[in-house]
């Protein structure tokens, strides 16, 4: 038993093996390993180097399944919105618990991860889905690893399925004409803040009138709405401000009840309360494109027809990012850089005439 060996128990119907090997102290110690007797062998393998380099130390035990009903109870349900609480859960109990979930959480392997991964694009799952399952896994090992159970990620160096992006579609200032044109009147206002102002739906069926700066011709962009719980924006820069051109102010003005306060929502359905993201689309937004004769976009695309609005009209791409609440500039740039103007274009020669060397290429210095 110096160097340890491998044992299969049985427990009721499922059978398991162990790692069984002697601490420091001299007690014997049995750590689940898996259903096969090699991931057994791996496991007493690697305890085995670490008894021998002075590195191991031992860790609290608990399957995938048990440590991921604890990692959203204690972690994500407290610390995270409600629409990212819901996605994670949604990914843990669709697929990663009923794939891991008998597991020991120090029997999981990187290989195990990757080949998650690989079945579900061969199930017909897209890559941009397919990595959204290792977002709260990574996550979660990665609190594994700071609360003892694991000595390190191995969600960590799972590749990436590689994401080809679709073609953006947006709306031509013309198309945008023509679309405005055929709106119904109560809708036409919401319309227009989403296409000049490039909010979030839930930023735009969260807004109050208390969030129209008058003074400044802008709207504070501070909160949003899902599910009809008010929550904050995307990130820390989603709090923001977005500059309201002359019409667009004056419709506000001409919208804003005589009554209303600044607490009041600013677009609501018929029980003046928030109104239904897929509703509006379904029963207002798809029929006006419709009527105007325009390509089927998705709601987010008019996000889209905003940020090459900003472009086509020189703005800046910290100007842009700021505007479209982006956490960073890297993200401004990966989806919308293809669209901007080359920067660097004819640079050289304004380096030249910055100089204001007038040599020829060829003639010698004096």
């Amino acid at each position: 038993m110096a160097r340890g060996t491998v044992v299969k128990r049985a427990s009721g119907k499922s059978r398991s093996w162990y790692a069984v090997y002697r601490l420091p102290n001299g007690k014997q110690k049995w750590e689940k390993a898996g259903p096969t007797k090699s991931e057994a062998e791996r496991l007493l393998a690697a305890r085995t180097e670490e008894l021998f380099s002075g590195t191991f130390r031992e860790l609290k035990q608990a399957t995938f399944a048990e440590f991921a009903e604890k990692w959203l109870a204690e972690y994500a349900r407290p610390r995270v919105k409600p629409s990212t609480y819901d996605g994670y859960e949604r990914y843990l109990r669709s697929a990663l618990i009923p794939a891991f979930g008998d597991y020991p959480l120090v029997a999981l392997e990187t290989g195990m991860i990757q080949e998650f991964i690989a079945k579900l694009l061969a199930s017909g799952k897209s890559p941009k889905t397919a990595n959204n399952f290792l977002v709260p896994l990574r996550k979660m090992l990665s609190d594994a690893v700071r609360w003892g159970y694991l000595t390190n990620n191995p969600a960590a160096d799972v590749q990436r399925a590689r994401v080809v992006h679709k073609e953006m579609k947006v709306l031509t200032p013309e198309q945008v004409r023509r679309f405005l044109a055929e709106a119904e009147p109560e809708y036409e206002l919401l319309y227009r803040i989403a296409i000049f102002c490039g909010l979030r739906s839930g930023e735009l069926l969260a807004l109050q009138w208390g969030d129209i700066d008058w003074q400044r011709s802008q709207l504070c962009v501070n909160r949003s709405v899902w599910k009809k719980q008010i929550t904050t924006p995307k990130s820390v820069r989603g709090i923001r401000r977005i500059d309201l051109g002359p019409q667009l102010l004056d419709a506000l003005r001409a919208a804003r009840p005589s009554k209303a306060r600044p607490d009041d929502l600013i677009f609501t359905n018929r029980e003046g309360t928030f109104t239904c993201p897929r509703n509006l689309v379904q029963r207002h937004f798809h029929p006006t494109l419709e009527r105007a004769g325009l390509p089927r976009v998705r709601w987010h695309d008019l996000r889209h027809t905003f940020a090459t609005l900003l472009i086509a009209s020189g703005a800046h791409p910290k100007l842009i990012q700021y505007q479209l609440g982006h956490a960073s500039i890297q993200t401004t740039l990966d989806r919308y850089g293809h669209l901007l103007p080359s920067m660097g274009q004819h640079q050289g020669a304004r380096l030249e005439g910055m100089v204001g060397d007038d040599e020829q290429p060829g003639e010698a210095s004096a």
